[in-house]
């Protein structure tokens, strides 16, 4: 079923190849992206429930832990958080100095973890937008996030660079 689906979403999208997939916790939510775009799919229904984009090309991508929130990252300096039901942007881009390589949200959905280009990892409240404290900076580019029990990873709250 899972597989159908990723050799139709093949079919539709434009000419662009799919440059990763995310499927959502509840394996309901599959969100396919390809350069500058991301489209939503409701697997169950076989449905693409929206499409949505950056200026620049996007570089990661994760569904919260309760499938309500989409986040993606970009190039174009942002990270935006998205409705995963309707794929409305609830935010203002989040803007950072320079290229977002990577998000997670925490286990409660409350806050949103980035990394940066600039060397600095941020965290964000979700519902507000602002940040929730001074950037933590590591020196060099932080090119990965991963939060204890978020939607992509195990482990200890640890960011690459």
């Amino acid at each position: 079923h899972r597989a159908t689906l990723v050799q139709e979403t093949s079919t539709f999208w434009q000419r662009d190849p799919i440059k990763m997939m995310v499927l959502g916790a509840d394996e309901e939510l599959l969100i396919a992206v390809s350069k500058q775009r991301a489209e939503f799919w409701h697997l169950p229904s076989r449905r693409q429930v929206a499409v949505v984009s950056h200026q620049a090309r996007i570089t990661s991508t994760e569904v919260s832990r309760d499938g309500r929130l989409v986040v993606t990252t970009s190039e174009d300096r942002t990270a935006c958080i998205w409705d995963a039901r309707t794929g409305a942007r609830l935010l203002a881009p989040l803007q950072h100095p320079d290229l977002v390589l990577a998000a997670a949200f925490d286990r409660s959905g409350e806050q949103l973890v980035t990394a940066c280009w600039d060397g600095a990892v941020r965290i964000w409240d979700v519902v507000t937008g602002a940040p929730r404290q001074p950037p933590l900076w590591h020196g060099t580019g932080v090119t990965g996030v991963v939060i204890a029990g978020s939607a992509s990873g195990t482990g200890s709250a640890a960011a690459a660079m």
